[in-house]
């Protein structure tokens, strides 16, 4: 990863939201790292919706990087989610309800204490069969409409070989 993209993921603020495009997983996987350290060091909740790239890998990758994954997850800190438990809650994708489970992540993680949320999902799900997968775009405006009042940072990790130009 650029320290360039460091740079920019260690400058966003609550509101921001940033779509980092990676050419290999271990660019992924750094670009996650430098997101979430940060988020920890400000005191917010961080949530990973893994996608490529396992939950095992990045907590490995956390560790090589001196974060306690362990005591962050027993705090509430750090959490790791699935598509389906993100993207897919209710088996399809719907970019509204999206919007509503990051709106109540956050204030759950305000009513735990937290400074704010940040979320870092990994975007080859929307290339799956389920349905609403079509409405990526539509997500990706939404977030732009909701996320300046709000106080959550979002990245989400788009891998080049997969996305066409258009996208």
């Amino acid at each position: 990863m650029s320290s360039e993209l460091e740079r920019q993921l260690a400058e966003l603020k609550q509101g921001d939201h940033l779509c980092p495009i990676y050419e290999s997983s271990a660019e992924q996987i750094a670009g996650t790292v430098a997101f979430i350290k940060v988020g920890l060091a400000q005191g917010e909740r961080c949530l990973y919706s893994a996608g490529d790239c396992t939950v095992e890998e990045v907590i490995q990758a956390l560790v090589a990087a001196r974060v306690n994954v362990t005591h962050e997850r027993q705090q509430g800190a750090l959490q790791f989610l699935t598509n389906r438990d993100s993207y897919f809650l209710s088996g399809k994708f719907d970019p509204q309800a999206m919007i509503e489970f990051l709106r109540q992540a956050e204030a759950l993680a305000l009513a735990d204490g937290f400074f704010g949320l940040r979320f870092a999902g990994e975007m080859t799900w929307a290339l799956g069969p389920e349905a609403g997968c079509d409405r990526l775009i539509e997500y990706e405006a939404l977030l732009n409409h909701y996320l300046p009042n709000s106080r959550t940072v979002i990245i989400c990790l788009y891998d080049r070989s997969r996305f066409n130009p258009e996208v």
